[in-house]
């Protein structure tokens, strides 16, 4: 996001929103310095542009949950783990 901002203000533009195609739902940071806010609540303090995500991780998860075809199904563990571990 960071670089995707400067970009578009060094070509003289403003940005005006942030679009993502999936809100992970996750704690800012990195896995030294992990940060109070999600990453999307930081992306908000530290530009001051709303962040619109097509899909998050929640519905993801929902999503998995009530399918019944076993190929998705298998990832669900492998998400609610990194929700529990990552997650806000």
């Amino acid at each position: 996001v960071r670089e995707s901002v400067d970009l578009i203000r060094a070509a003289g533009a403003m940005p005006c929103a942030v679009l993502i195609a999936l809100d992970r739902m996750e704690k800012s940071g990195n896995a030294v310095d992990v940060g109070e806010y999600s990453a999307v609540q930081s992306v908000y303090q530290e530009f001051g542009l709303p962040v619109i995500a097509i899909a998050d991780l929640k519905s993801l998860m929902a999503y998995l949950q009530q399918s019944k075809d076993s190929n998705l199904q298998q990832y669900l563990p492998a998400v609610q783990d990194y929700r529990a571990r990552y997650g806000v």
